[in-house]
């Protein structure tokens, strides 16, 4: 009888590491890696709700193209809250915070638009529901789309981690997905709210005007994808210009601490506006509060606290870009 048992087990630890080891074998380019479950695009998208046992998040989408902008809204119990973020008006018992999306949620929605399965069972049991976890699922998501909302339910997870069953809509189709799916969506606001206040690469921008201390310039960026011909000149006076190092000094600068806008007071010190190539200009503007111990940058919709030595260091460096009073209107 024992060495029955032992057959047994080492069958089953066999199946499970032959099924681990297909899983990690199937690229994205594999037919059965690639069915097609959803065919939603990034347009006909209007936002993800997923509800998970940690609390509920809100990706929300308005715009489309160059215009597209995208926010993730995080709704989590008051003690877990993170204090150095945005507090909004949310349900009693808890706080919702909010800011740009990180690049996990980004992740998330590359799998999401549009869904593929690498493999489904169009009418599993009773009792396969239960066993991949449809009996109570605990993650469910919600989809708001151009035609209407979608449920997606979330059962359990292989072997390993690596995948997760998913049933979509009305149907009773169990669909194999790759596991971030899910896990893009969850986690503390730390992990997906963007920290990075100013997304932009110098490869991608045309020009740059700056405005601060009553001067403004107007600096183009020449030979643009040629790192090292690239150089920035003040147009009107064809001086060059550390322009680059401004840009490098802004996405390299940091804060989860997003505050509404109401929060903001006092006036600009600087005032920026990148224009990209095939998106639309990203204004970016520094405020400091009447006492000069509060500073907020605010980078398109979203505003951050800012920490006042680094505030200083980019009002110095802005400062330090601009052309000499006179030289350029």
């Amino acid at each position: 009888m024992s060495r029955i048992v032992i057959a047994h087990a080492v069958l089953l630890a066999l199946s499970a590491l032959a099924a681990w080891y297909s899983w990690q074998q199937i690229s994205g380019d594999d037919p059965r890696a690639r069915a097609l479950v959803l065919n939603l695009a990034f347009d006909d998208l209007h936002a993800v709700i997923h509800d998970w046992p940690g609390g509920v998040t809100t990706v929300q989408i308005t715009g489309a193209g160059r215009e597209r902008e995208v926010a993730v809204q995080l709704a989590v119990p008051d003690a877990d809250a993170d204090a150095g973020t945005a507090v909004g008006a949310g349900d009693p018992g808890t706080v919702v915070l909010d800011g740009p999306p990180s690049p996990v949620v980004e992740r998330g929605l590359a799998a999401l638009l549009p869904l593929r399965a690498r493999r489904s069972w169009p009418e599993p049991d009773k009792a396969m529901q239960a066993r991949l976890g449809f009996g109570e699922p605990e993650r469910r998501m919600r989809l708001q789309t151009s035609d209407g909302v979608i449920e997606i339910a979330f059962g359990v997870e292989t072997y390993g981690g690596h995948g997760r069953y998913v049933r979509v809509g009305d149907g009773g189709a169990i669909h194999l997905v790759d596991a971030q799916l899910a896990r893009s969506f969850e986690g503390p606001p730390t992990r997906l709210i963007d920290a990075q206040l100013v997304d932009v690469r110098v490869e991608e921008i045309e020009a740059v005007v700056v405005r601060a201390g009553g001067r403004h310039a107007r600096f183009a960026q020449r030979d643009r994808e040629q790192p090292r011909l690239r150089h920035f000149v003040a147009v009107g006076s064809g001086q060059r210009a550390r322009v680059e190092a401004l840009i490098e000094r802004l996405s390299s600068t940091f804060s989860r601490q997003y505050m509404p806008a109401t929060a903001v007071t006092g006036g600009p010190v600087f005032e920026l506006s990148i224009e990209r190539v095939d998106r639309i200009a990203l204004p970016v503007a520094l405020y400091e509060s009447p006492d000069g111990d509060q500073f907020w940058l605010r980078a398109g919709a979203w505003n951050a606290r800012l920490n006042p030595v680094a505030a200083r260091q980019l009002i110095e460096q802005v400062h330090s870009t601009l052309p000499a009073p006179g030289q350029v209107e």
